[in-house]
């Protein structure tokens, strides 16, 4: 399997969304309706994904679409930014597994939206790396973000982690930092013209106030859902270790790209234990996890340890997500 997705053609491209839909087979037997509680939809969401109904066959999927550009906008990351030493697909792999291990956040949930966009916009501040004058790329990357935090409320908490990847990207001096606050506010701004002119601006940034603390269900835990964390988290330390000791190798710039993909590993799971958050952020942290474990496997010198790890996470991702007592 990863000697396969260790390229970058059409074929592997084509084949993901293949991979996704058997890892996301109980997703159509048993849909899921309570991905997310009413108290996470904001009116934004609420206007584009109202008239979709929970676990119907257009929520999958949309949830489906939204993972499958997600991946893809992993691949092109991890190849732009030489994560690995050639051309790859092994990052979108290891995101699609990652993130199929939990049926409980599969179902389509706000997190989806903002995931592909978060992704996105990390990629316009990597580029902006290669430029004397990124603050268009910084500008591009905020408004993304913006626009998440019309589809979800939450993004708000993780400005700190935008803010402290363009600090580390030495996207730092004043006119990087205007041009992002001016890029974050932009649609923001849009949205609260049209909310005064229809007399609803109050009433709505109360709402979205309201779901930027709403605290959902923590689904329980048992020995398999922990068993399945343990084995993803000792490859995903094991991960960080190896991005850590690359390091010295990287060129200066490299060396920041690196870094900051690396903090955001770090920080992205201990979302999870905060009152605010669920399983749903297992999605957002496999995102930034399948780009230092695909640059780990594809690292490592022997072809048969490649494979016995990428096959150890598919089969446990795919008998972790059929364990009844896990929903």
């Amino acid at each position: 399997m990863f000697e396969y997705f260790n390229r970058n053609t059409f074929a592997t491209y084509l084949t993901m969304p293949l991979l996704l839909l058997v890892l996301r087979l109980r997703l159509f037997i048993e849909p899921r309706t309570d991905a997310a509680p009413e108290g996470l939809y904001t009116p934004m969401w609420q206007s584009v994904f109202g008239g979709v109904a929970e676990g119907s066959l257009l929520s999958i999927v949309i949830s489906l679409v939204l993972i499958v550009f997600t991946a893809y906008t992993i691949v092109g990351i991890s190849n732009a930014f030489r994560f690995t030493d050639k051309q790859s697909s092994v990052a979108g792999l290891f995101y699609i597994i990652y993130s199929g291990g939990f049926v409980i956040s599969q179902g389509l949930h706000p997190v989806h939206v903002f995931g592909a966009l978060m992704m996105l916009a990390f990629a316009f501040f990597l580029v902006g790396t290669r430029y004397a004058k990124p603050m268009l790329y910084c500008f591009n990357g905020a408004m993304l973000v913006g626009i998440a935090w019309l589809f979800w409320a939450k993004t708000v908490w993780f400005l700190p982690v935008m803010f402290a990847a363009l600090i580390m990207l030495r996207e730092r001096n004043f006119k990087c930092l205007m041009a992002s606050l001016m890029g974050l506010v932009l649609p923001l701004l849009m949205c609260a013209t049209w909310w005064f002119v229809n007399d609803s601006l109050s009433t709505t940034l109360e709402t979205y106030w309201q779901e930027a603390f709403f605290k959902p269900k923590f689904f329980p835990t048992g020995l398999y859902t922990r068993s399945y964390l343990i084995i993803c988290g000792i490859v995903v330390i094991l991960s960080l270790f190896s991005a850590l000791g690359n390091l010295g190798v990287l060129k200066i710039v490299e060396s920041r790209q690196a870094k900051t993909v690396i903090m955001t590993t770090v920080v992205m799971p201990f979302f999870i234990i905060t009152s605010l958050f669920s399983f749903e952020m297992l999605t957002i942290a496999a995102q930034w996890a399948s780009i230092t474990t695909g640059a780990y496997v594809f690292r490592m010198r022997n072809r048969y340890t490649k494979e016995a790890i990428t096959l150890l996470l598919f089969v446990a991702s795919i008998y972790i997500q059929w364990k009844m007592h896990l929903l």
